[in-house]
């Protein structure tokens, strides 16, 4: 009686498990890249396990199951195989921390269509501010400076002038009379004082802008 030796296939790795199951049937790569239509260095991939070469996860399980009926293996069993082999890589593969880089930050930021708006940006934000400054300044109040004489001042003279400066072309009244100005914006007021407390309204304004307020307390002693 003869004895027949059969001889096991090893069921190792699944790139293995290919090379042999191809090997057993006396196919070579060539053949079954013309049959499968699967390029020649994609069927290598499979057998040497290079997953990263092939073009990507679809692609690779489809040359996987073609390549397995092509060669009588289960195909759902290959696949969960080389589901688990690659689940097993990616457990032992250390995590790469990735380095900030803030100068390839900035350079993958900074396009010619980003710089474009930015500029434009800028541009109308400048353009903005100008003309918010400027209507500002047109309608800010003049300054009004009394140079004579001081706070709470007390006298016994019966009259006194009043010197003060304001902006040039300000309109100015002092208890609501008007008041002309230099043009260098000096001007003086000559008030009667009556005895005891004499209150100095002064309002300055340009002619589009807000009013301005100062007053001016000046005592008279009656001697």
């Amino acid at each position: 009686m003869n004895k027949f030796k059969v001889k096991k296939l090893n069921t190792g790795s699944l790139g293995e498990k290919l090379r042999l199951a191809r090997e057993s049937k006396k196919f070579s790569i060539s053949s079954v890249s013309r049959v499968s239509g699967i390029p020649v260095k994609y069927l290598e991939y499979l057998e040497n396990e290079n997953w990263k070469a092939l073009p990507g996860e679809i692609y690779l399980k489809n040359f996987l199951k073609k390549y397995c009926k092509i060669l009588g293996l289960n195909q759902k069993l290959c696949i969960a195989q080389y589901e688990k082999e690659k689940s097993l890589i990616l457990e032992r593969t250390p995590k790469r921390i990735k380095k900030f880089n803030l100068f390839k930050k900035i350079k993958e930021f900074i396009t010619p269509r980003r710089i474009t708006l930015i500029l434009i940006y800028l541009g109308v934000a400048f353009f903005v501010s100008y003309i918010a400054f400027g209507i500002m300044n047109y309608i800010k109040p003049p300054e009004i400076k009394i140079i004579y004489p001081e706070k709470n001042f007390v006298t016994i003279e019966n009259s006194i002038v009043i010197h003060g400066k304001t902006e040039p072309e300000s309109i100015l009244f002092v208890n609501d009379e008007a008041v002309g100005v230099s043009e260098t914006g000096d001007f003086f007021i000559d008030i009667k004082l009556k005895p005891g407390l004499n209150t100095l309204d002064i309002v300055a304004q340009k002619k589009h802008s807000r009013k301005n307020f100062e007053q001016i307390i000046i005592y008279k002693k009656d001697y």
